[in-house]
């Protein structure tokens, strides 16, 4: 066997390689996205993997195979969207909604528990305060013991801390009436809540309807494609002209 002819297979089996690399790849895209949608449409996609098989040992990808690879990937996105629709339900989306408003409810009433008079965050600040005039007591007798200002001026640092906790305080009792005024305001609101969320809900389930709508057109459109397509790659096979449809 010459230089040529070795130098040929070798450039052939190279070709042959990266095209099952490339189209393997595929399949395995295909497969997972079948096995996130629906399980019914496993049988098209096996027929799809099949034919692809078939193309790498012939060494390409013939338009007719990609563009029937192209209408199964349409077919498999608009029948996930159908599937998703058939199923929606308005009692879904007012549950949902309930759930969500009485859970955030729920976790401002336990919020605000912890920030009420004699609360834990009442007594923390209580020890905190208490810590603080400690602390400027015992700096005090140091700074007498020892005569020094820096232990005095802690002193003053612990007592402003002592009055900040007070201040800090007050402002958080405050504040937390106005939190619970607004709380009733909210529990008041549950039902248009909910019902705007319905309404929301139906807008959306109506642009997916609309969705299915242009799915439908793209799928004709596609089939289309590939019945032009394997014309005119029957013409090449032939050798003839397509004929006029």
């Amino acid at each position: 066997m010459n230089m040529k002819k070795i130098i040929g297979i070798i450039a052939a089996t190279a070709g042959l390689a990266l095209s099952q690399t490339t189209l393997a790849a595929e399949q395995s895209a295909t497969k997972a996205y079948a096995n996130q949608t629906l399980d019914g449409l496993k049988g098209l996609v096996q027929e799809g993997k099949n034919a692809l098989e078939k193309i790498v040992s012939g060494g390409e990808v013939s338009a007719v195979d990609r563009s029937m690879q192209q209408l199964q990937d349409v077919v498999l996105a608009a029948s996930e969207r159908a599937r998703r629709l058939s199923e929606w339900d308005l009692s879904k989306v007012e549950k949902e909604a309930e759930q969500t408003f009485d859970t955030t409810i729920g976790a401002i009433q336990e919020y605000l528990t912890l920030v009420a008079d004699d609360g834990p965050v009442h007594k923390a600040s209580s020890r905190i305060r208490s810590a603080a005039l400690d602390q400027a007591r015992i700096f005090r007798e140091k700074a007498s013991a020892k005569s020094s200002q820096r232990y005095t001026e802690l002193a003053e640092a612990m007592d402003a801390q002592a009055r900040k906790v007070t201040e800090i305080w007050d402002s958080i009792k405050a504040e937390r009436e106005i939190a619970v005024n607004g709380l009733e305001g909210l529990k008041s609101s549950r039902s248009l809540y909910i019902d705007v969320k319905k309404a929301q809900g139906i807008q959306a389930a109506v642009k997916e309807l609309e969705g299915v709508k242009n799915d439908l057109a793209k799928l004709s459109a596609s089939m289309a494609k590939v019945q032009q397509t394997v014309i005119g790659e029957a013409a090449k096979v032939t050798g003839q002209a397509p004929a006029a449809q």
